[in-house]
């Protein structure tokens, strides 16, 4: 038949094989399994010699239900045979079960009775499902195609839940469905589960799942530090991190280079699972530094500060004072030295200019012994020294190296200044000799 599953059973009264007074029910023998929402259709014909009024009655007994779906009074004129129509039921309960006839005489006596084969109603859908391959990056185009067939033998007509992170529904037409679908860029790599369900929409139901294997792809590095802003001297830590599409860790080696605020490189380390460490040093110039993290051709960079320091070292040796920057940044400010001698005092001030790690040295005088109170912004302290040579006074003492660079300049100047008065005199030659020529 066309729809459902066609439900037949011939009821036969043998004449001459039981008493008149009684009946035979020949029942045939059903399939092995059917699905909710199935229509039954039963068609029998009963026969007898003598005449007979009573019940014909159908049942469908399952584990826990009992459902007489067919009953009717019946009249049999002796020596003929009656064909009924039994309307179709729809199959709504599952279980395991069989058809249950029965005769009644007109006292509802039970005349015979018959049991069939047991079978099976199920909501069950078998899907299975098949893919173009098994491993994807992310972003890829996955394909799936997929069969739907009822516990009863038959296509599926319904729809299909596809899961892969998200939801999709596909029409199942004839047992049969195909999916195609981009995976997500951010999918996450690993073993990831692919679950179908299919429904017909009559309460059957059927799922599967399906593994795939998605490739990690590195994607960014993420750069962590112990703190944002440093004094110089103070230890920097960072740690790097790859990630891939689904902002998960990936195991792989990174090279990292921290660059001070001049960009010169500092230190350039490779790491896997370890810590980046820069211990510090006093003379770190200030300002924004950086770390850039190198790997699998991607980069990423994170500042952070190295604070401003100004200050200077100050030290007397007899008449000599040597005055040091050992700050991170160039010092230029005034410094008060106070000389202290028997109650009095007498101030001098020096005007400071110093690059990173530049010295000055100068000459003290005076006569005797004095308490020297040295003072500036940042510094403070007290010298005690014996001086010589006068009056309190202080003088710079220049750098052989910058007096020497001063010579030199001077010389190359003077030789650069002979060298262009050699060819201005020659040029006035030749332009004498050209105009001797000229008037001979």
């Amino acid at each position: 038949m066309e729809k459902g599953t066609f439900f037949m059973v011939s009821l036969f009264l043998f004449c001459g094989l039981i008493p008149l007074s009684s009946a035979l029910i020949v029942m045939p023998t059903f399939n092995d399994g059917y699905n909710l929402g199935d229509d039954f259709v039963a068609k029998l014909s009963i026969q007898r010699e003598n005449a007979f009024e009573g019940y014909f009655k159908l049942n469908l007994e399952c584990d826990n239900s009992s459902n007489n779906f067919f009953s009717m009074p019946i009249t049999l004129k002796a020596e003929t045979q009656k064909s009924m129509d039994v309307p179709s039921i729809t199959l709504t309960k599952t279980g395991r079960c069989y058809v249950h006839a029965v005769i009644e005489d007109q006292n509802n006596e039970k005349v015979e009775e018959q049991k069939s084969n047991k079978f099976v109603i199920s909501d069950f859908i078998e899907v299975s499902l098949t893919m173009n391959r098994e491993t994807y990056k992310p972003g890829e185009k996955i394909k799936i195609e997929g069969t739907a067939i009822g516990y009863n033998g038959k296509e599926i007509e319904g729809e299909a839940l596809v899961s892969i992170e998200t939801s999709y529904h596909v029409k199942v037409s004839r047992g049969r469905f195909v999916f195609e679908q981009n995976l997500n860029e951010n999918m996450r790599s690993g073993n990831r589960t692919i679950k179908v369900m299919v429904d017909d929409g009559k309460g059957n139901f059927g799922e599967v799942e399906k593994g795939i294997n998605v490739l990690p792809i590195p994607t960014s590095i993420q750069i962590s530090m112990n703190e944002t802003s440093f004094n110089p001297g103070e230890k920097i830590e960072a740690t790097a991190v790859l990630l891939d599409q689904a902002g998960e860790q990936m195991d792989s080696e990174m090279i990292l280079t921290l660059y001070n605020s001049w960009g010169s490189e500092v230190k350039r380390e490779s790491i896997r699972d370890g810590t980046f460490e820069y211990a510090g040093s006093d003379s770190d110039v200030s300002g924004n530094w950086w770390i850039y993290a190198y790997s699998n051709d991607l980069k990423t960079r994170k500042f952070l500060y190295i604070n401003e320091v100004r200050s200077i070292d100050i030290q007397i040796d007899g008449n000599i004072l040597n005055v040091t920057n050992d700050g991170n940044v160039g010092y230029n400010g005034p410094l008060v030295l106070k000389f202290k001698q028997d109650g009095e005092q007498q101030s001098e001030t020096l005007n400071i200019n110093l690059g990173l790690g530049q010295s000055q040295l100068f000459t003290l005088t005076g006569e005797g012994d004095y308490d020297i109170e040295a003072k500036s912004n940042e510094f403070s302290e007290t010298f005690s020294a014996s001086l010589t040579g006068g009056a309190v006074g202080i003088g710079k003492i220049e750098s052989p190296w910058r007096t020497g660079v001063a010579i030199g300049f001077i010389l190359v100047l003077l030789v650069a200044a002979g060298v262009l008065e050699i060819r201005r005199e020659r040029k006035v030659k030749i332009r004498e000799m050209t105009v001797k020529e000229s008037r001979i």
